[in-house]
């Protein structure tokens, strides 16, 4: 099922009692989530992906970028199946920030 930006818009009524912060961070996933499924799909393809951070400029340490990595899309994709979905995209952000609270303390 494609997805679109208007599809996971967090509005006020969808966070309501919520801190503006977990508002922002939501926002904040569901925008880099759409900067790599730019067809709105509904999932990132892994064949995509150089291509998109290439585009971006984005690299790491000798050139090389940490998303592209064999371990990281595993983690990402859970299901193995090539894809990852906005649900498998947002419980690895979810992952990374627990694990990395953990590390500062």
């Amino acid at each position: 099922q494609a997805i679109d930006s208007a599809d996971l818009h967090l509005g006020d009524d969808v966070l309501e009692g919520s801190s503006q912060e977990i508002h922002d961070v939501m926002q904040l996933i569901v925008e880099t989530y759409l900067i790599f499924d730019r067809n709105a799909t509904g999932f990132i393809q892994k064949g995509l992906l150089p291509k998109t951070v290439d585009e971006l400029g984005r690299k790491g340490e000798g050139g090389s970028n940490p998303l592209l990595s064999e371990d990281r899309w595993k983690e990402m994709d859970w299901d193995q199946n090539g894809c990852i979905t906005f649900e498998e995209f947002v419980f690895s952000f979810q992952k990374w920030v627990i694990t990395d609270q953990i590390e500062e303390d």
